[in-house]
C-alpha cells in the first residue's frame, strides 16, 4: 500500500489545515494496569478522502479524488497526529475513510473507479506478525473546520484468546499435580477476506478464503517453533482452584470475523490443546502421562466470530481416569478491555485522547476525555514522583492545579445533560496549571461511574510539571508586537520573566483606536504550543507556526468579556499567551505589487492592525497597564504615518542624547507651529534587505557577496538583521553575524573613495520598484528641520522641529514619543532560543538568518506598526561587528552637502543606561549598516 498526497481537486482561498484526532481502542494486551492504561497505541494511520462539492458523497457516483492512503503519523499518544504535505479543506463536502496501522501487514488498499476504498486483509500465519486491524466509520460529508477530524476506529478483526484450569476431583490431585498448555492449534476457519474501509458497513467481510488445513494450522505455544510460528503462551502450571489466562500479553489470534458454526468447504473449525503432565510420588520420581491432544469441535460453541468481538474460549480440563473425554469448552464474548479474568467484566468506558502531558510555566494544557459513564472525577489525591514530595507519596490534587478533584470541580467540563453521541457517551476535558509553582511528575486518576460511591474505572495522567523554562532564560525583556503574513494565522508565542499577575486584553476599535474593526479576528490564548510538547520549541528547528492555531474564543480558558466587548485572558507569575487570527487578511494570500499604481486600493485589500494592553492583576481587564503589543496582519508596504490625516506639532527640544525609559512627555514651547500634511510621508517595507545567496561571511572580504546593482532581496521575517551595506559600496552585502562581536575583523576592508556621491544607477540594491529612503540636505553644524526628512515624516508622531548637526549627529531622540523597544513575535524570532544575557547582543537563529531585539513604532490613531531590528553595524576601517541586538543604523541615500564623507541614517540604541528611541543623524560612509526600503512612488 502506498501513499501519495497529491489532490485532484482545488482547495479554498481561505482554507483551514485537515488536522485529525482519534477515538480508538486498545490493542492486543488483555492485562490492564489502571494507572498506566490510556489510549491506544497504534501510532499511524492511512487517510483516504473524497470532495464531492456540493453533494453528498454516493458511493456509486463519486470517487476518492483528495486524499490517497495518506500516512498519519505520532510519536506516542501524548503527542498530536502530523502527516507530511498538508492538506486543506475543499470547498463544499469531503468524505474520510481510514484505517490503521498505516500499511498494515497482510493488507492491500485497493480504489476502484467509484465508491470507498476497500481493504483484502490476510491474517499472517505467525501469531507475533499479525496485527490488530482498526477500521474507521466513514466522516460523511464534513465541511471545512478548525477543528480537528475525529476518526472513530474500530476493531475490524475478532480477538481469539484462552483460559483454563484443572477440574477433575480433588482425590487425584496427588497424583496428577502439574499439569500445563503448551501448544494450541486453529484449523478450518478462514484466513483472508475484504472490506470496505468503513467500519459501520453492514456488509461487512466479504469473499472470504483461505480455508486453514490441519497440516498449516494457526498455532499458539510456549515455545516458538523453528520457522519462528507459535509463541503467545504463558509457560505456567495449570491451576485446581480459579481460571488462568494462557495468553501472555500481545498472544491473542487476531482472526477474520466469520461464522464458527458454519462449514468452510466441507472443513468446520478445530481447536486443539497439547498438553504435558506430570505425575509426582513421594519417592520425587516423575514421568509424563498424556501426550494426544485435547480436541474441540467450535461449530457447537454458540458463539461465532462478530467484527470487533473479543472472544475467550474457557477450557475446564477433567483428567478423571487419566483420560480427557470429560474436558469441556465455553465461548464467552468480553470487553476487549478486560481487567482480570476472574472479576466480572464492566461494559464501562473511559478514553483519553493522552496518557501524558507537559504542563509548563503558566501555561495551560487540555486534556480531553471521553466516557459512557453519568460521572466523570479526578481523585482528590495523586501519586508525585519527585518535587517537594517523597518519591511515590500521594498528594492532593487541588493542592497544585486549580479546582480539578472531586465530584463537584469546576474545572472538569462533563456535560451529560445533552445527548449522547453516536458511541454512546459524552466527550469532556479539563485543564492543568501548575499553581503551585512545583517542578516535577505527578500523576492524576480520572475517575468514571454511574455514582461517585461505587469502585470506578480509572485511568492515569501523567503530568510532568515544568517550572517556566522559557526561549530567553535570565533575560527579561518583553515583546512589543506580532506579526503574521496576510495569509498566517498560527500561533505567535508571548512570554517574558518578571511579569507580576496580569490580564491580556485584546482592546475594541473604541478602546484603541484604528480605522477598522479588526480585533474582532484576533485570537488569544493560554494553552501549550503542541511544539513545545513535541520537545521542538525553543529550538533551531521549532517547526512551522501554522501547524499551530489558537483556538477559537468559545475554547478559551481563563478569560472572559468585558461590558464593552474586550475579551480578556488571565494569568499568574510568568505571563504566556499564544496569539494569532481567525482567518486571512483582506486580498490575501497577495500577489506582490510593485510600485504604487499597482496596488490595488480600498477595503478589501489592506493589512490588519489591532492592539493588546497586558494589564497588572489577575481578572483585572481595567487594571494598570504594564505593555503593550501592536499587532499585524500582512506584509502589505503602508504608511506608518500618513500624508494625510497625521498632524504633528514638532518637538522643540533640541541637543539630548539620550531619555530615561520612562521619557514619553515633554513641554512645547509654541515656538514652532502645528504642521498640517507630511508630504514626504512614505509607505515602508516590513522586511530589511537580504543577500539572494545568503553569504556565509567570514574575516576575507571575498566571503562577503558583491550582489549588483537592485540585486538585492528581503528577509523573510521582520526581526531579522539582513545583510550590511555601506553607503558607497552598496552592492557589497556583509554577512550580519559572522565574523561575530569579538570575533574579529574583515580583511581586505578599506575607506574605499567615500567623496564619491550617490548615484542610484550604480548604488541601489533595492529591489525593482524599491529604493531607499530620503532624507537631508544639509551643511555641517546648520540648524535645520525635518520638513524634508521622509524617515522623520513617516515615523516619528513628534518629529523635533530642529536640530544642530556635528560630525556624527546630536542626537534628538524624537522616535520616543511613539515607539516601544523589545522583541517582535513574527514566527521566527518567538519560536528560537534567545541568546544573550543582561538585554545585550539578544538575538536568534544565526548567520545570515540572525534575528535582533528592536524598535517598534506605531500610530495611535491607526494603529499600524513597524518593526526594525537592531543590527548593529561594521566598521569602515576593519569590518569589526559592533553592537548587534543593542543599536540599530539605517541608511538613507542622502549625504552631506558639504562633506561627502557623511551620509544620513537613521539610528536608535537600547542599553540599561542610555536608550534612544531614534534619531536621524550623520554617519560616515564607509560604515555597513542595515537598509529598510520605502515604495519607489516618487
Amino acid at each position: 500500500m502506498n501513499g501519495c498526497t497529491k489532490s485532484e481537486v482545488e482547495s479554498t482561498q481561505l482554507s483551514e489545515k485537515i488536522t485529525f484526532r482519534t477515538v480508538t481502542y486498545d490493542t492486543k494486551a488483555q492485562t490492564y494496569t489502571p494507572d498506566s492504561k490510556g489510549g491506544n497505541v497504534i501510532n499511524s494511520m492511512g487517510i483516504f478522502a473524497s470532495a464531492t462539492g456540493q453533494q453528498n458523497y454516493d458511493p456509486a457516483i463519486h470517487s476518492v479524488n483528495f486524499m490517497h492512503n495518506v500516512e498519519i503519523s505520532r510519536q506516542s499518544v501524548s503527542e498530536p497526529w502530523i502527516y507530511q504535505d498538508p492538506q486543506y479543506w475543499a470547498s463544499g463536502y469531503t468524505t474520510f475513510f481510514a484505517y490503521a496501522p498505516y500499511n498494515a501487514v497482510g493488507g492491500a488498499v485497493s480504489v476502484p473507479a467509484k465508491g470507498e476504498p476497500t481493504i483484502s486483509f490476510t491474517v499472517r500465519q505467525k501469531q507475533s506478525e499479525q496485527v490488530d486491524l482498526l477500521l474507521a466509520k466513514a466522516e460523511k460529508d464534513r465541511t471545512k473546520t478548525t477543528s480537528a477530524v475525529v476518526i472513530s476506529m474500530q476493531h475490524a478483526l475478532t480477538r481469539i484468546g484462552f483460559k483454563a484450569k484443572i477440574s477433575h476431583p480433588t482425590s487425584d490431585i496427588e497424583s496428577i499435580d502439574v499439569v500445563k498448555v503448551v501448544k494450541i492449534e486453529l484449523e478450518g476457519v478462514y484466513s483472508s477476506a475484504r472490506h470496505t474501509l468503513d467500519a459501520s458497513s453492514p456488509q461487512g467481510w466479504y469473499e472470504l478464503s483461505g480455508v486453514k488445513s490441519s497440516a498449516n494450522p494457526f498455532v499458539l505455544s510456549i515455545e516458538k517453533e523453528p520457522d519462528g510460528d507459535g509463541g503467545g503462551l504463558k509457560n505456567i502450571e495449570l491451576d485446581h482452584t480459579q481460571t488462568q489466562p494462557l495468553n501472555t500479553d500481545d498472544g491473542f489470534l487476531m482472526m477474520i470475523p466469520q461464522n464458527i458454526d458454519e462449514s468452510k468447504g466441507g472443513k468446520f473449525a478445530k481447536l486443539r490443546l497439547y498438553l504435558t503432565t506430570d505425575s509426582h510420588s513421594t519417592t520425587g520420581s516423575s514421568e509424563a502421562i498424556f501426550v494426544d491432544p485435547i480436541e474441540f469441535d467450535l461449530q457447537h460453541s454458540g458463539v461465532n466470530w462478530k467484527q470487533g468481538d473479543a472472544i475467550i474460549y474457557t477450557i475446564n480440563i477433567d483428567l478423571s481416569d487419566h483420560t480427557t473425554t470429560n474436558s469441556t469448552l465455553k465461548a464467552e464474548v468480553v470487553d476487549w478491555d478486560e481487567i482480570n479474568p476472574d472479576v466480572s467484566i464492566l461494559n464501562r468506558r473511559l478514553e483519553l485522547t493522552r496518557i501524558s502531558a507537559k504542563v509548563n510555566g503558566s501555561a495551560l494544557t487540555r486534556i480531553h476525555f471521553w466516557s459512557n459513564q453519568p460521572k466523570v472525577w479526578i481523585d482528590p489525591k495523586g501519586n508525585s514522583d519527585v518535587g517537594g514530595y517523597p518519591a511515590g507519596s500521594e498528594f492532593i490534587v487541588d493542592n497544585l492545579y486549580l479546582a480539578l478533584a472531586g465530584g463537584g470541580a469546576s474545572n472538569i467540563h462533563y456535560d451529560t445533560s445533552v445527548p449522547r453521541d453516536a458511541s454512546g457517551g459524552w466527550a469532556g476535558y479539563f485543564d492543568v496549571e501548575n499553581g503551585a509553582n512545583v517542578q516535577g511528575d505527578y500523576h492524576l486518576y480520572l475517575c468514571a461511574d454511574t455514582d461517585y460511591s461505587g469502585t470506578p474505572l480509572r485511568r492515569s495522567v501523567k503530568l510532568r510539571n515544568i517550572l517556566p523554562h522559557i526561549s530567553q532564560d535570565n533575560i527579561s525583556t518583553n515583546y512589543v508586537g506580532v506579526f503574521h503574513r496576510g495569509n498566517q494565522v498560527g500561533e505567535r508565542i508571548i512570554t517574558w520573566r518578571g511579569t507580576t499577575n496580569w490580564t491580556a486584553v485584546i482592546e475594541t476599535q473604541k478602546s484603541a483606536g484604528g480605522l477598522y474593526d479588526d480585533y474582532k479576528h484576533v485570537l488569544m490564548d493560554r494553552f501549550t504550543s503542541p511544539a513545545y510538547e513535541a520537545g521542538i520549541l525553543y529550538t533551531d528547528n521549532p517547526g512551522d507556526a501554522e501547524d499551530y492555531r489558537v483556538s477559537p474564543w468559545r475554547d478559551v480558558a481563563g478569560g472572559g468579556v468585558s461590558a464593552d466587548g474586550r475579551r480578556w485572558v488571565s494569568g499568574a507569575n510568568e505571563l504566556y499567551l499564544r496569539v494569532g487570527w481567525d482567518s486571512y487578511a483582506p486580498g490575501a494570500p497577495y500577489k506582490k505589487p510593485v510600485g504604487a499604481a499597482d496596488i490595488p486600493s480600498g477595503d478589501n485589500y489592506r493589512n490588519r492592525y489591532a492592539v493588546i494592553t497586558i494589564r497588572k492583576g489577575v481578572n483585572s481587564p481595567d487594571g494598570q497597564i504594564l505593555h503593550t503589543l501592536y499587532l499585524r496582519q500582512g506584509e502589505l508596504d503602508d504608511y506608518l504615518m500618513n500624508p494625510d490625516g497625521d498632524t504633528y506639532i514638532p518637538d522643540n527640544l533640541e541637543f539630548y542624547w539620550s531619555y530615561n525609559n520612562s521619557t514619553k512627555s515633554y513641554s512645547y514651547s509654541g515656538k514652532t507651529p502645528a504642521v498640517s500634511q507630511r508630504p514626504y510621508a512614505r509607505r515602508f517595507s516590513p522586511y530589511n534587505l537580504s543577500d539572494p545567496s545568503k553569504g556565509k561571511g567570514g574575516g576575507s572580504l571575498s566571503e562577503h557577496n558583491e550582489i549588483g546593482v537592485r540585486g538585492a532581496v528581503f528577509t523573510d521575517f521582520p526581526s531579522q538583521a539582513g545583510y550590511l551595506f555601506r553607503f558607497n559600496d552598496m552592492l557589497r552585502a556583509f554577512n550580519p553575524a559572522n565574523p561575530g562581536v569579538g570575533g574579529g575583523t574583515i580583511s581586505g576592508v578599506t575607506h574605499y573613495n567615500v567623496n564619491n556621491p550617490w548615484d542610484a544607477a550604480r548604488d541601489e540594491t533595492a529591489p525593482a520598484g524599491y529604493r531607499r529612503p530620503r532624507e537631508h540636505y544639509a551643511e555641517s553644524k546648520t540648524l535645520f528641520d525635518y520638513s524634508l526628512s521622509e524617515f522623520a515624516q513617516s515615523l516619528f508622531i513628534q518629529p523635533a522641529a530642529n536640530k544642530l548637526s556635528n560630525g556624527e549627529g546630536i542626537l534628538d531622540n524624537s522616535g520616543r514619543y511613539n515607539s516601544s523597544q523589545g522583541w517582535y513575535a513574527d514566527g521566527f524570532f518567538d519560536r528560537r532560543p534567545i541568546k544573550g544575557v543582561n538585554n545585550s547582543e539578544t538575538a536568534v537563529g544565526e548567520g545570515g538568518d540572525v534575528a535582533y531585539f528592536g524598535s517598534l513604532y506605531y500610530n495611535p490613531r491607526t494603529l499600524s506598526s513597524l518593526f526594525l531590528p537592531h543590527a548593529g553595524d561594521r566598521f569602515a576601517d576593519n569590518g569589526r561587528l559592533e553592537w548587534p541586538g543593542q543599536s540599530g543604523m539605517y541608511w538613507s541615500s542622502s549625504q552631506n552637502r558639504d562633506n561627502y564623507s557623511y551620509a544620513w541614517g537613521l539610528d536608535f540604541y537600547e542599553s540599561n543606561y542610555s536608550p534612544r528611541f531614534a534619531i536621524t543623524y550623520q554617519g560616515y560612509k564607509g560604515r555597513a549598516h542595515a537598509v529598510r526600503c520605502v515604495v519607489e512612488d516618487i
